[in-house]
Parts: structure tokens; sequence; C-alpha cells
């Protein structure tokens, strides 16, 4: 639960070190600017903002509070807050195709503050995706076809399999929240567990282990 404070810089410069894993305050002068504040000391500014697009808040990385200073941080919000007034206030774009989702979403990812190593795995799932459907529509393509894509691509590399179906998963989500498009074609989408490797026996391997058991028991009776 966030901790409303009022800010100043030397409460910034000095806020106490969490007992847990982080600590989040919100500002009281300054509403949506919070920081965050880790057991290891790193500080970070974000922005909590509402965002129409996607229907929830989002958080944003403003920057490090030991290089970012409050004013400059109080300023980046309100600069935020101008830019979504402008969107809202502007005719909403129509999106169809993939691709033009992909990028929304992607944005979205980097406005959040992902980490580097999820917006690398949602990168190299894209790759994987079919080029036949990135210009697509999304209504377009058949609950079928994503559903056979995944079963072939899961069968030789399950990792991938996996990514690219929270990415379809994702995608969809986000269309349909902003009605890009009419339906959900990830909703059948066949299981992708990544199963830990299990390294099969062959005959002469368990033949030899039977052997192995049944002279240890006659040693040992």
């Amino acid at each position: 639960m966030p901790t409303k404070q009022k800010f100043t810089q030397t409460f910034i410069n000095t806020a106490p070190l969490p007992e847990k894993r982080e600590r989040t305050y919100t500002c009281a002068v300054t509403p949506g600017l919070t920081l965050r504040v880790l057991k290891t000391g790193q500080k970070t500014f974000y922005a909590r903002l509402w965002n129409p697009r996607t229907k929830r808040i989002s958080r944003v990385k403003l920057g490090d509070a030991d290089v970012m200073s409050l004013a400059a941080a109080r300023k980046a919000v309100q600069s935020l807050k101008q830019e979504a007034e402008e969107r809202r206030h502007t005719a909403p774009v129509e999106i169809k195709d993939l691709s033009s989702v992909f990028e929304v979403f992607e944005k979205d990812m980097e406005a959040r503050g992902v980490s580097t190593s999820y917006l690398k795995q949602i990168r190299y799932a894209w790759a994987a995706l079919p080029a036949g459907w990135k210009p697509k529509e999304l209504d377009e393509i058949t609950p079928a076809a994503l559903s056979l894509f995944l079963r072939k691509l899961y069968a030789d590399r399950p990792g991938t399999a996996y990514s690219c179906r929270r990415l379809l998963r994702g995608l969809w989500k986000l269309a349909l929240t902003n009605r890009w498009c009419k339906h959900d074609a990830t909703i059948d989408l066949p299981k992708t567990t990544i199963a830990p490797r299990r390294d099969m026996l062959t005959e002469a391997d368990l033949s030899c282990l039977l052997d192995t058991v049944r002279t240890d028991a006659a040693e040992h009776p």
C-alpha cells in the first residue's frame, strides 16, 4: 500500500530503506507522482496516470531519483498529464492490422517501465509469428490458424510457443478493449506449459538398470 508523503528534495535524498523488498510513496502535492524505494537503496520516480486506451492506470518510469531532481519529476508528470488530456480530445485512431496493434502494445509496455528482458521476449515472440499475419486485420486471423501454428511450434520450440501464446493473448486483449476487432481469436488457444526436460531411457539402459537392482538385492537380502 503506497504511503502518502509531502515530497521535498531532502525527503527524496534521505527516504528510509524498506525492511522488505520495496516501498512506494505517493506525493501529497503533485498527484500521480510516486517514488519507489528498493531495499538495495535504489530510488526511482514514476508517474501513475489513467490510460483511457487500456482502461487502467499505467505506471510510467520517469528516472532515477539520484540523477533526476524532484522539480524535474514534477514537471515530467505535468507534461504527461497534458499530453494525455490532448490525446483524450483527439479523434480515436482506427487500428485494425496486427502490426499496428503490436506497435501500440510495445509502446505501452515501454511506458509502463517493464524490464528489458521482457521487452526482448515479446519482440522475439513477434518475430516468430507468421509474416503473413502481420498486415492482416485481426478478425481475418482465425482461431483455428492460431491453434495450428502454436501446436506445430510447441512440438519443436516449446519456450517460443509459450512466449507467442502470451503475446497473442495480450494483443487481442488490447484490440478488444479498444474495439479494434470483434472477436477474441485467442480464447481457445492450446496450453503451452513449459515442462521440465526428461531424458528417456533406452531398452539397453533399462536392462542394465534392472540387472544392477537385482544384483544389489541378491547381495543385500
